[in-house]
């Protein structure tokens, strides 16, 4: 999902996490950090990569802590 803002929402691991692109600089430490999970863009700017719903919650939790662009919040349980 994404927003007027520029920012894009995906669940990973049970968090939500959260691309703000207006507030991405580009250093790639995300990358670094869980590859499979992010990449950047041909702006330089991340995105989700394609292999970012097998992450765990400890590997997402690193370019979470790392990065000015991405930011989680824990997911509420779903109603059964």
């Amino acid at each position: 999902m994404t927003d007027a803002g520029g920012g894009v929402e995906r669940c990973i691991a049970g968090l939500t996490v959260r691309i703000d692109r207006l507030l991405c600089v580009g250093f790639g430490d995300c990358i670094d950090e869980a590859p499979e999970s992010f990449a950047l863009d041909e702006q330089g700017v991340v995105v989700f990569g394609t292999d970012a719903d097998a992450e765990t919650s400890t590997t997402i939790a690193s370019p979470i802590r790392s990065s000015s662009g991405i930011s989680s919040a824990l997911r509420a349980p779903s109603a059964k």
